[in-house]
């Protein structure tokens, strides 16, 4: 039960660099030199990159139209088979559609569609597909670029199912007739689209309750993001300007992040405040925009930590990292202390781990630890050690988890040993590093010094 099946246009992003630019001795005109020319996941398929970070390849199912051209056919599927359980329906009848974007000095100067749009060739085929497996789905994707393959008779087929079956829907359309969208959770629109529907904002909520849609997306570029329902109206008040390098790819990203964040925060508030938030800093990135676990764990602890949005905005365009090292620090020595300030020196946030009383007790005995938590808070904080996370476990993987932080800090003790949480922050690029520890130090010596004398 617990899948998910994306559906939608499928495309090809290529992206040329472009530099050097001379008169040309012809006409008047300038030419570039091509730099550099790579291809990436576009439309619905951007959505599942970022998508594919969350859930395992065999959690996630993606239907869509593919033409016939051999190197676009295998390039789709060499990377789509690495990311999901890949549903073609092939056609001589279309292409692909290829978006070739041209940049010069990291901005976008213009694009170039190859496209044939033609309605769904295969309506039949992905009807009985989904008719056959749609037990199996708690979540169904549409990501609907206006190129053929999602049509009317397709929503209307699955606002059918609805009734019947449990899942949610979440929808990314162009379309402009609501009616279409009966039963669904999510319909995703931008200003431009919203606009195209002719109502205003009141209006809106009406139709959501006459179809019984759950909720209205609507993005607005720099002026943030707004969710409706029937009853209620969720807006972003504590916006800020950014500066927008590359917005190919931001709804593909918006949309992957709704549904991500909508299984993890139930208040639409404070959903609202982190997809906007979201939203302002993939523009930033001189990337195609596209989202990981990691991104949005890394955000969400941010939050949790109290820090700004702006702050956090910064943080993420600046390219800053995260650390993480943990221990009792029960007398707080040397050999702690040269830890500490190496791990701080190679991150930007450090977060400690401090075990609980009782869980030093659990691993060093009853007799531990000398200094209660509050003590060893304290003489963390005078070394200017702030960032304190308390733990109750044994080890501080449920931290890790929470965090992945790109940069896991212990002592040269554990060369030979297992490192908890290595394995999840190697998986997102992260590293681990082992300090050498200073000779002679060492809290169980101090302790049985202190007890003879």
């Amino acid at each position: 039960m617990n899948r998910i099946l994306l559906i939608g246009d499928a495309m090809i992003d290529r992206n040329i660099y472009l530099s050097n630019p001379k008169k040309s001795a012809e006409v008047e005109i300038k030419y570039y030199k091509k730099e550099e020319l790579n291809m990436s996941l576009g439309g619905a398929a951007n959505v599942l990159q970022s998508l594919s970070s969350f859930y395992p390849k065999n959690k996630i199912d993606f239907a869509f139209q593919i033409g016939t051209s051999v190197k676009y056919k295998n390039f789709l599927k060499t990377k789509l088979i690495k990311l999901c359980k890949p549903i073609f329906f092939y056609s001589k009848k279309t292409k692909t559609t290829i978006k070739t974007r041209y940049y010069f000095n990291d901005k976008q100067i213009f694009r170039i569609d190859d496209e044939s749009i033609k309605n769904n060739l295969f309506l039949k085929k992905i009807k009985s597909f989904i008719n056959l497996n749609i037990s199996k789905y708690n979540k169904v994707i549409v990501s609907d670029y206006n190129k053929g393959f999602v049509t009317k008779e397709l929503l209307q087929y699955l606002s059918e199912l609805k009734k019947k079956y449990k899942f949610q829907i979440l929808v990314d359309t162009k379309k402009n007739d609501l009616k279409l969208f009966r039963n669904f959770d999510y319909i995703k629109q931008n200003y431009k689209e919203y606009k195209s529907l002719g109502i205003n904002k009141t209006e809106l909520k009406s139709y959501l309750k006459k179809y019984n849609i759950q909720n209205y997306l609507l993005t607005k570029s720099e002026q943030g993001m707004d969710i409706f329902s029937d009853k209620n109206f969720f807006s972003e008040k504590n916006l800020f300007k950014v500066n927008a390098n590359n917005v190919s790819g931001a709804g593909d990203t918006i949309l992957s992040s709704l549904v991500i964040l909508d299984s993890i925060i139930k208040n639409k508030k404070k959903m609202i405040n982190v997809l906007n938030l979201v939203g302002k800093i993939v523009v930033s990135s001189k990337d195609i925009c596209k989202i990981n676990k990691k991104f949005i764990f890394n955000l969400l602890f941010l939050k949790k930590m109290g820090f700004s949005d702006f702050f956090i905005y910064k943080f993420f365009v600046k390219q800053k990292k995260i650390g993480f090292t943990n221990g009792c620090f029960d007398i707080l020595h040397k050999g702690h202390l040269s830890l500490l300030q190496k791990a701080k020196a190679n991150c930007d946030l450090l977060f400690i781990g401090l075990n609980s009383d009782n869980s030093i007790k659990k691993i060093k005995g009853i007799n531990r630890p000398y200094n209660s938590l509050d003590i060893r808070k304290k003489n963390l904080n005078k070394k200017k050690f702030n960032y304190l996370l308390e733990f109750n476990e044994k080890t501080p993987l449920r931290l890790i988890n929470e965090i992945i932080p790109d940069l896991l800090i212990k002592g040269s003790d554990y060369k030979n040993k297992k490192v908890v949480g290595r394995k999840l922050v190697e998986k997102y690029g992260g590293r681990v590093y082992l300090h050498k520890f200073l000779n002679g130090y060492s809290t169980t010596k101090i302790l049985k010094k202190i007890k003879y004398e």
